[in-house]
């Protein structure tokens, strides 16, 4: 890569609503080699069958959870579905490789405050092909009671809704087409132009005029 070329390692959030298959698309992306890699967030949830902590998710105690907002460990946090989620500050756990894309999967709650702390974050909203797609994902997965179903979906409705807080929306129809959508925009984000002045000077031109 030259020194032309763009290098810089971007804030990415990806949002959408309770079975839309942002799990899947991210693991999707890892696969890939597109230099992405996942920044894990903190939950009061209990770890579901397969989920390992400090790969999904930090799973951590409400009491742990509370002295992480009493020291101001956390970028953001908020009550999703019945638990809290949080977006740990840089060195609360184990980071990253310098370098890299960071992605975060945070609620649609999440993602606003993200944005608004880290107005250079690139805001993508992974949306189901229909409604009736994502009620039937929901279902297939086994791992709710009818009662937490029925919450899932009353809020995939209001995050849906959310989704004019984003700036790029992927629809996840087919994992593999989503997670290109998704590269596609990182290379497209990585080649916008942010500062003419510095690009000139790379090439050795003073700014002119236009005229």
């Amino acid at each position: 890569m030259s020194e032309i070329e763009p290098s810089r390692s971007l804030t990415v959030v990806m949002s959408g609503p309770s079975g839309v298959g942002k799990d899947t698309v991210i693991e999707a992306l890892l696969r890939s080699g597109a230099g992405v890699r996942r920044y894990v967030t903190a939950t009061t949830r209990p770890p579901r069958a397969g989920e390992i902590p400090g790969r999904d998710y930090h799973f951590v105690s409400e009491g742990e959870f509370d002295r992480l907002i009493a020291g101001d460990s956390l970028i953001e946090w908020a009550h999703v579905h019945s638990h809290r989620y949080g977006t740990p500050r840089r060195g609360v756990f184990p980071e990253p490789e310098p370098g890299a894309d960071i992605l975060l999967k945070i609620d649609v709650q999440g993602g606003v405050n993200v944005k608004r702390q880290m107005p250079e974050t690139v805001m993508i909203f992974l949306a189901p092909p229909s409604w009736a797609v994502l009620e039937e994902r929901l279902k297939g997965r086994h791992t709710e009671s009818e009662e937490s179903l029925r919450l899932r979906l009353r809020n995939a409705r209001r995050e849906m809704a959310q989704v004019v807080h984003y700036t790029y929306c992927v629809v996840n129809d087919v994992v593999e087409k989503a997670a290109a959508r998704v590269q596609a925009i990182l290379r497209a984000e990585k080649c916008r132009i942010r500062d003419a002045n510095a690009l000139l000077a790379a090439y050795g031109i003073a700014d002119e005029p236009s005229r």
